[in-house]
């Protein structure tokens, strides 16, 4: 942390500074980053924010508080602002967005760069995010102003495509810049970018870079843990190796929520489930979407801790809104079931519930989603719900789900869809989907496609 904290300090310190032969004149004001006030501002923006660090609320508040008793003024106003718990997104960009574009502040650029550049907490950049462009002039100020971390930011925004145009080469360079800088986050981004977005990949040289990112910065840790594991696989017994689960263990300790989710798989695999459980709830802290799904899992069977299906669901419902596809399916499904949702709803109100939450599923790609909304969406009794339950299915069949296919399959075999294409055209129609079924690992597909291949059959309902 203190090695985190100095190098924060080296990349504040040089804003202003001779950088080459050219001396920066912006009109940034980089002076509270002279003390040490400005990365702990920074540290603690970067946690309240979701940017995929986890930290209690009182761990956050003190870090406002350390660096507004230390003179950061923008950090006292921030401070009461904010209010009691997380902040929204909207809420941080209303805030530090005037202040980075009329100021040209440095923290509320690399701030703003944060909140405008997500469409939802999670810490991804998405090109969705409706204030887009603008994080990324603003990072672009406080970037040339010499602020590394702001430079990681747009670099990360750069190798997206989020407000900027795509270019990852010139994110390799934002990264290594930092990187040189004393930004250890720019390093960790520099190792992913070597071994995932480059032709071809730099696996041994991303492997140095993550190894250095490691000593001071836990996702570094994280990344190179799952480097070691993809490319060295499982041990004989199926175990990820020892190395890698310290890598894990190091990055969740560390705050990386992406670390601690891989912990929870890790420890899951081989059997520590309730230490799985504990990993996960401190990734779903930090916003990891998949945490929160590993954990509503684990919540909903009782594995590794006790069964709590009202707490499963809220688990599932936090990580839908994120957009995580498998989390709204599951949240249909409980719907769907009448497990761990509002007891006074009736069928029709579930039923509604289920097919809102399930659309979202198959929307995100998720193919079990799009399966589970055919399946609600059939046992309506008007023509609307049976043609919008045939078209979930045949999106969830295109996204690999075997059993969308059969169950699209049954309905042209039976003859509840294809009517005007005639009886052999339509049995036809069924057989490709139950050989399609078939092919995607679905059984009974296969039994229903050798039936359908049978001559003189009599089709009906099943």
């Amino acid at each position: 942390m203190a090695k985190t904290r100095r190098a924060l300090v080296l990349g504040l310190v040089a804003a202003g500074l001779v950088v080459g032969t050219v001396v920066l004149r912006s009109t940034l004001s980089p002076e509270p980053w002279r003390t040490e006030a400005g990365p702990v501002f920074a540290r603690a923006l970067e946690q309240d924010l979701y940017q995929g660090l986890v930290a209690a609320e009182h761990e956050v508040l003190g870090g406002y508080d350390r660096a507004c008793d230390a003179g950061y003024d923008l950090a006292c106003r921030w401070r009461r602002a904010r209010g009691a718990g997380r902040p929204r997104l909207d809420q941080a960009t209303a805030f530090f967005g005037p202040v980075c574009d009329e100021q040209r502040e440095l923290v509320a650029c690399l701030a703003s760069g944060w909140s405008r550049s997500q469409a939802r907490p999670g810490g991804k950049p998405e090109r969705s995010a409706p204030d887009a462009r603008a994080a990324a002039a603003g990072l672009e100020a406080a970037c040339a102003g010499g602020l590394a971390r702001a430079c990681v930011e747009l670099g990360r925004l750069v190798q997206n495509g989020v407000g900027v145009e795509k270019d990852v080469p010139r994110a390799l360079e934002l990264h290594a810049r930092a990187c040189a800088d004393g930004e250890p986050y720019g390093c960790t981004n520099r190792g992913w970018l070597l071994v995932h977005a480059v032709e071809p990949p730099q696996d041994e040289l991303g492997r140095q870079v993550l190894e250095q990112a490691c000593l001071d910065e836990p996702r570094g840790c994280g990344h190179l843990g799952s480097l070691i594991l993809a490319r060295e696989g499982r041990t004989a017994t199926g175990r990820a190796p020892a190395a890698v689960v310290d890598l894990f263990g190091r990055a969740c300790e560390g705050g990386s929520s992406l670390g601690c989710k891989n912990l929870g798989s890790v420890r899951d695999e081989a059997g520590e489930h309730a230490g799985a459980v504990e990993a996960w709830r401190s990734a779903c802290r930090g916003a990891e979407a998949e945490g929160c799904f590993r954990l509503g899992l684990a919540l909903d069977r009782g594995v590794g801790v006790g069964r709590s299906p009202g707490e499963a669901t809220a688990q599932f419902e936090r990580c839908c809104h994120m957009r995580f596809g498998a989390g709204c399916r599951e949240l249909g499904r409980q719907w769907l079931e009448g497990e761990g949702v509002d007891p006074s709803a009736d069928e029709e109100g579930r039923r509604r519930q289920a097919i809102d939450a399930l659309r979202q599923a198959c929307e995100l790609e998720d193919a079990a989603g799009c399966r589970l909304l055919g399946d609600a969406r059939g046992r309506a009794e008007d023509a609307m719900s049976r043609a919008g339950a045939a078209d979930a299915w045949h999106r969830g069949c295109q996204l690999g789900d075997g059993e969308a296919c059969r169950a699209l399959g049954k309905r042209f075999d039976d003859g509840r869809l294809g009517e005007a294409l005639g009886e052999v055209q339509r049995r036809q129609r069924a057989a490709e989907l139950f050989g399609r079924g078939c092919e995607l690992g679905y059984g009974p597909a296969c039994a229903d496609l050798e039936q359908a291949e049978t001559p003189e059959r009599e089709p009906g309902p099943q």
